[in-house]
């Protein structure tokens, strides 16, 4: 990512900042980008970035940071305003502290090349600056380019497009959900997670991105904010929550796409979880089209891809 023949520009997210610098100091680079970064300090632990005092429980979140200072390359801070990781008041204030630089904010989340990937790479484009030729850069989409190819990540787009390189197997041929059970704690006062529960979420959703199987997923209000639509004997009711039976309510769900159930069950075993309180995820298998055999005609066939195509169309993709 550079403009002409400058040498490349690194983009380095969430503990990818750890390395990111590192990176600069071994090759010529251009800029340094730092997307939803967990800024270091020269001998600092990601766990002590994350989790503070805390003792980390992972090899990777204890090891300090090897680096003496912060590489002498240009240097630039994107931020999500939406992360629940990283929230955009602390970026605003560790982006300050340790570099000295106000971010770039653009809508979205931590992982803001998966949900908001065209604003993203708007907003990437901005941030390249030449360094060799003496005429100024001028940004030039490329209207075949499929969001997210600059990333190296075989994921999917919200409408169902997959992007990214071409190195992930592409035979995964079979969707799961994965739902979230609500617990009495969420439902009652909607108690958010802790620090580095977030943390060990976010760098767990991460995993998920880089082995291609992530399709979606999200975290759900609770039910005090929702409402259900009922009907029966010829009429529609309105229900407001909260409704009162977590064991039957979602937090959140993801969409996967993976080559067998099991594959998805042994990637649900690595759910993080809070020990403290006990919660439990239910898969299922979603239906495709050769699920439904002779009754899904040509013509049917035929409208479902056309409504795929309006979707994309209408996102962009």
């Amino acid at each position: 990512m550079a403009p002409h023949d400058d040498p490349p520009v690194v983009v380095a997210q969430s503990m990818g900042a750890f390395i990111g610098p590192l990176v600069c100091e071994r090759i010529p680079v251009s800029q340094l980008v730092l997307l939803n970064p967990m800024i270091p300090a020269p001998g600092e632990t990601a766990g002590r970035v994350v989790v503070g005092d805390r003792e980390p429980s992972e090899r990777s979140f204890a090891e300090p940071w090897p680096a003496r200072a912060w590489p002498d390359v240009p240097t630039a801070v994107v931020a999500g305003t939406d992360d629940r990781i990283f929230p955009i008041a602390f970026q605003r204030r560790v982006s300050q502290e340790r570099l000295g630089l106000t971010p770039y904010e653009v809508p979205g989340g931590h992982l803001v090349a998966l949900s908001r990937p065209e604003e993203l790479v708007d907003q990437l484009e901005a941030l390249v600056v030449p360094t060799r030729s003496d005429e100024p850069y001028e940004k030039v989409r490329d209207p075949c380019r499929k969001p997210g190819g600059w990333f190296g990540v075989g994921v999917r787009h919200r409408s169902g497009t997959r992007v990214g390189t071409d190195s992930i197997d592409k035979e995964n041929d079979m969707r799961v959900m994965v739902m979230v059970q609500s617990t009495p704690a969420w439902e009652a006062q909607g108690q958010m997670p802790s620090t580095e529960m977030l943390a060990a979420m976010g760098a767990y959703n991460e995993e998920l991105v880089n082995a291609g199987i992530m399709l979606d997923g999200d975290g759900l209000k609770n039910s005090a904010e929702g409402a259900r639509v009922v009907f029966g004997d010829g009429e529609t009711r309105v229900v407001d929550g909260p409704f009162t039976e977590s064991k039957e309510l979602l937090a959140g769900y993801w969409i996967w796409e993976v080559k067998s159930f099991e594959e998805a069950v042994e990637w649900a075993k690595r759910i993080p979880n809070d020990p403290s309180e006990p919660g439990q995820v239910e898969l299922r298998p979603i239906f495709e089209a050769e699920d439904f055999g002779a009754e899904y005609t040509p013509e049917l066939r035929q409208q479902e891809e056309k409504l795929r195509e309006q979707v994309q169309h209408q996102h962009g993709s």
